[in-house]
């Protein structure tokens, strides 16, 4: 039996046992996620990749070492994105110039593997091998047991959430709930002292009986954790990555306790919040095991320059406003909440301050001129909208009403990163004039439970 394992350790099998192995460490990164159909899908599919690519090497050389080549191609494809890192670049700004050079190194580095097994005797490839091999076995056996010893406590420490409690109100007296949230879209004191603008929208908004408020903070400066944070009424812990956040907004506690008030839920949004399911695939985060397998690869990064097009961005945009019009033309039987999740300021920069259609044009995160003007007029391209909206559905003054990013913008020439948490926020409540109350709120993911907990008699 121990002969019989030998001689299949001394086989080129680690370009395979590469691809079981790299499966099992981005499974273990977030194990609830863990799809055994999928996983047997793709590791299928890289099976047979390898096989094509060494029958076609075949026909070149009959080098017992010709699987090196197989392994530095693979790993460059799969781990790009985290050697790019490495070398400090952020990963949304990689160039194409990396890629460019990166891949013809790694193009140098096969033909020079090729050339130098020619001087070792092919006798000494069974030795390797089984060293390889033996490598990749272990690793994915530990990652397997990592995996199962930190399971439980992660599915432990998602489950808990603080049991809160709201006063009874007269449910029949609600009125509808909007939120129409603008991502990346910084507070008013961020954007006089980062980027040298006066928001006219605060004296605007102001005008028209909302409370603006003056410095409100979010907890964190991503998107999946600040809106996890406002859906679980500011009592969720942190969760542990984004794989997990993804799946804590599927199971949003105010979500249940809307609903079991009465409320009906519009998501037009790019996430699955509660039984919800998004208006479109239009996040940046993983949010299926296949996504959480191609994270980081050449495969995902490809996509995402094809996914997150201006044209495609903007498009999304004007599907959320046209739902939302129409969304507020129709009055229901039940109060509703309306979540409308707009992709404005954050990149990419699709129109100017006058609403025209900009063409993408490439630069980089140091590029701060450029990123300052297009940040800010897409800013005020986005105040034009919500302007807009509020002038052709008056119908919005009935409403609760509130106007707000998620977070700051994350530039890494902005030298207070302090301000990445300073979100601009405004509400509107009819007929109540409470700004005492709202003055105490110190952060975004407060204010469901204000919503929660506000007399009847202001609805």
């Amino acid at each position: 039996m121990g002969e019989k394992i030998n001689k299949i350790l001394r086989k080129p099998l680690y370009p395979y046992l590469y691809g079981l192995t790299f499966i099992s460490f981005k499974s273990v990164q977030y194990s609830p996620s863990f799809s055994l159909s999928d996983a047997l899908g793709c590791f299928l599919i890289f099976s047979f990749s390898c096989y094509c690519i060494d029958r076609i090497l075949a026909k070149f050389s009959t080098s017992a070492y010709r699987s090196l080549s197989i392994i530095i191609l693979f790993g460059s494809l799969l781990h790009v994105a985290g050697i790019a890192q490495l070398l400090g670049y952020n990963y949304a700004y990689i160039p194409t110039r990396f890629y460019l050079f990166f891949y013809l190194l790694i193009l140098a580095i096969i033909i020079t593997v090729r050339i130098i097994p020619l001087r070792f005797p092919d006798k000494y490839a069974p030795s390797l091998n089984k060293v390889i091999n033996v490598f990749f076995l272990i690793t994915t056996v530990v990652f397997i047991g990592y995996s199962y010893i930190n399971d439980g406590g992660k599915r432990e420490q998602e489950g808990k959430t603080n049991q809160i409690t709201h006063k009874n109100i007269d449910t029949t007296k609600q009125k509808d709930i909007v939120w129409i949230l603008l991502d990346e879209y910084a507070s008013t004191a961020s954007l006089k002292k980062q980027f040298g603008f006066h928001n006219p929208l605060d004296s605007v908004l102001h005008q028209k009986g909302f409370y603006v408020f003056d410095s409100i903070k979010t907890r964190f400066n991503n998107t999946l954790f600040s809106l996890n944070a406002i859906f679980h009424l500011d009592d969720s812990i942190r969760p542990s990555s984004f794989y997990a956040g993804v799946r804590s907004l599927r199971r949003s506690s105010w979500m249940s306790l809307l609903e079991k008030r009465g409320y009906q839920f519009v998501n037009l949004g790019f996430f699955d919040i509660g039984s919800h399911s998004k208006l479109a695939n239009r996040s940046g985060y993983p949010q299926t095991y296949i996504d959480q397998l191609l994270s980081g690869t050449l495969f995902s990064l490809v996509y995402g320059k094809l996914k997150y097009t201006p044209e495609k961005c903007d498009l999304y945009n004007q599907e959320v406003l046209h739902r939302l019009g129409d969304t507020l033309l129709h009055q229901g039987d039940q109060p509703r909440f309306i979540w409308a999740h707009l992709t404005i300021p954050h990149e990419p920069f699709c129109r100017n301050s006058k609403g025209i259609f900009l063409t993408g044009r490439s630069y980089d995160e140091t590029d701060s001129a450029f990123i300052k003007k297009s940040y800010v007029e897409y800013l005020q391209y986005g105040n034009s909208v919500i302007l807009n909206l509020l002038k052709n559905h008056p119908e919005l003054s009935r409403k609760i009403l509130i106007i707000s990013g998620d977070h700051g913008p994350r530039y890494p020439w902005l030298k207070d990163k302090t301000y990445q948490k300073w979100p601009f926020a405004a509400v509107l409540i009819p007929d109540s004039r409470d700004t005492v109350s709202l003055k105490k709120l110190q952060y975004i993911s407060q204010l469901p439970v204000f919503l929660m907990d506000y007399p009847a008699s202001t609805r």
